[in-house]
């Protein structure tokens, strides 16, 4: 294996980690008493800051923007920023393991609005990974017991996070404005938009809570290092190494490691159902991105 193939899938392993670690520290934020806005301002703030610097200093990354792109830049990270609500407000209500796989449906989701909507051809390859990956959404939700009460809600923000990152996507590649842009610009100004929505959901600022402990202001700095800076710069890495196909198939290791995460240190359950629904959605993307 070529040495910068070989990184690819280091960098690959290390961004679908990272992902699957966002639970870990939004779980643990959550139970300091910190709000799911309030902890997504300061994620997306920091992470913001942060990236300004390595883009501007290390990367030297011309960051301008027309004003036209700046809007659409900024609507199109609105998406990602409710994606990123939706999942944290999940994490309330039902495991980190099955939220964070009901999300990762989202390329099966973006594989069927881009054949109702932007008509491309539905394969046989697309009808089979969205009934496998529908399906094991469905033993997820029969598994969990998420019919009613708390559960289900938790089950509906975590539907709402899958389809509002495939709308992320579906922007990013098919708006004109934006689609051939650096991934790093393109990220900066979500980091930007999102900041500036979570401040909006604070009601400009008359909601916002104050990091009064040490460790709310660990957890904060991991969520906006390890799941966004770190994860973000190791996926572009991998994709550019060894191509978005192979990145977006080792993508599957985030969903597993939220679920270790969430057996090991919150003491989450996983029966022989939740086993194959999680089965069936690695199927189903598998199968979606490798047509």
């Amino acid at each position: 294996m070529k040495r910068a193939v070989r990184i690819g899938f280091i960098d690959a392993i290390i961004s679908s980690v990272s992902y699957g670690l966002y639970p870990l520290f939004a779980i643990l934020l959550y139970n300091t008493g910190s709000s799911v806005s309030n902890s997504l301002f300061y994620r997306y703030l920091f992470a913001f800051l942060i990236y300004l610097y390595i883009l501007k200093v290390h990367k030297k990354i011309n960051l301008s923007v027309t004003v036209k792109e700046f809007i659409i830049l900024f609507f199109v990270g609105i998406t990602f920023a409710v994606s990123s609500i939706a999942l944290f407000a999940a994490l309330k209500y039902i495991d980190s393991g099955i939220a964070c796989t009901i999300v990762f449906v989202y390329p099966v989701i973006v594989a069927l609005i881009m054949t109702l909507f932007f008509h491309e051809k539905l394969t046989k390859t697309t009808v089979v990974s969205i009934a496998c990956a529908f399906l094991g959404v469905a033993l997820l939700n029969y598994a969990g017991g998420m019919s009613t009460g708390g559960k289900f809600l938790g089950f509906l923000f975590s539907v709402c996070g899958a389809i509002m990152y495939a709308m992320y996507m579906i922007f990013v590649k098919t708006v004109k404005a934006i689609k051939h842009m650096q991934p790093e610009k393109v990220t900066f100004y979500v980091m930007l938009s999102g900041t500036v929505f979570y401040f909006i959901c604070l009601r400009f600022g008359l909601d916002f809570q104050l990091l009064t402990k040490p460790n709310q202001w660990i957890y904060v700095l991991c969520l906006a290092v390890i799941p966004t800076i770190v994860a973000i710069e190791t996926v572009n890495v991998a994709i550019k190494l060894i191509g978005a196909t192979k990145t977006s198939i080792i993508g599957a290791l985030e969903p597993l490691t939220a679920i270790i995460v969430g057996v090991l240190v919150f003491g989450e359950q996983v029966s022989l159902l939740n086993a194959m629904g999680f089965l069936l959605v690695i199927i189903g993307i598998f199968l979606v991105v490798k047509k």
